[in-house]
């Protein structure tokens, strides 16, 4: 009963995001848009239900339930068109549940411009950071939910700035079948990037994801999936992925986004020693927003 009531009061708030959204449209604020972690960009980001490391804060909150100790990752972005993003995230278990922090910047490279006077100058075409706070904790053994908390700086130019704040809701619910996880989540529910008196919105999304993890032995295999639903775009993102473990050492990965600007096929590869791990992804996009990323963490 209590299961019921508690999924509830959680689609109701899906439910709500939908309506809140005014209509088919944009959104602003590029960092949110960004992936995060090599580890999900190797997956094309079907990481809704996934968990065990640091990254799923980004993708579903509740997910850091998962997290068993301690860890910090920082993940290094190079796109195609001179773009960088750089995200630093660290979890810690406790009694009350996971706690979260990450903090995050992205750089859309240079822009040559040019005044009425002739002057020309070289400006930082788009500046963005996200500072973010989240928390887990299991309200029933097989159903964590989770929350962040998040504030969105914007410079456009290198003169004109905005604000927001948003939140991410997330649940996690593992069926009796073992190692079958499904997940739900609200990303980037919040008020509208603002630049002066224009204000864009952010990129709302409600995801559901399934994930089925099997060992054999000394491997183990991953399946993911997920349903993203950009709410002002109206449109539906569906992403699949694949991570093979041999002997909790050496990873490979492979996962393709449809219907995207970022559409195509995501390869990676992973290696863990003892404490540390290492990620690496490329993607192999339709446009060239996609580029190599590499994560570093440890867990301590």
């Amino acid at each position: 009963m209590r299961k019921s009531i508690i999924f509830s009061i959680f689609l109701v708030v899906v439910l709500a995001s939908g309506l809140w959204a005014k209509g088919a449209g944009t959104s602003g604020a590029i960092i949110l848009e960004q992936p995060v972690g090599a580890r999900a960009c190797g997956m094309a980001e079907a990481y809704t239900a996934v968990g065990g490391e640091i990254g799923v804060l980004h993708y579903n909150p509740a997910g850091l339930i998962s997290l068993p100790n301690r860890q910090a990752s920082f993940t290094y972005q190079r796109g195609l068109a001179d773009d960088n993003f750089m995200s630093l995230l660290y979890g810690q278990p406790t009694r009350l549940g996971v706690f979260a922090g990450a903090f995050s910047y992205y750089t859309a490279g240079d822009i040559e411009l040019i005044d009425l006077d002739g002057n020309e100058w070289t400006a930082k075409a788009e500046q963005d950071f996200v500072v973010l706070a989240g928390f887990a904790r299991k309200f029933l053994e097989n159903l964590p939910m989770g929350i962040n908390l998040k504030l969105i700086s914007s410079r456009v130019v290198e003169a004109e700035s905005g604000t927001a704040f948003a939140v991410d809701l997330g649940g996690l619910y593992h069926p009796p079948l073992e190692g079958l996880a499904i997940g739900l989540a609200i990303r980037n529910l919040g008020t509208e990037l603002k630049f002066i008196s224009e204000g864009d919105s952010l990129p709302l999304t409600i995801c559901v994801g399934g994930a089925y993890e099997r060992s054999f032995g000394s491997r183990k295999i991953l399946l993911s999936a997920d349903f993203p639903f950009l709410v002002y775009e109206q449109i539906l993102t569906p992403a699949v992925g694949f991570e093979f473990d041999w002997r909790e050492m050496v990873q490979g990965r492979i996962g393709y986004k449809f219907n995207s600007d970022d559409t195509g096929l995501a390869i990676g590869m992973g290696f863990t020693y003892q404490n540390y791990f290492i990620n690496y992804a490329f993607g192999l996009a339709d446009k060239l927003e996609n580029g190599h990323r590499v994560s570093l963490g440890v867990k301590f």
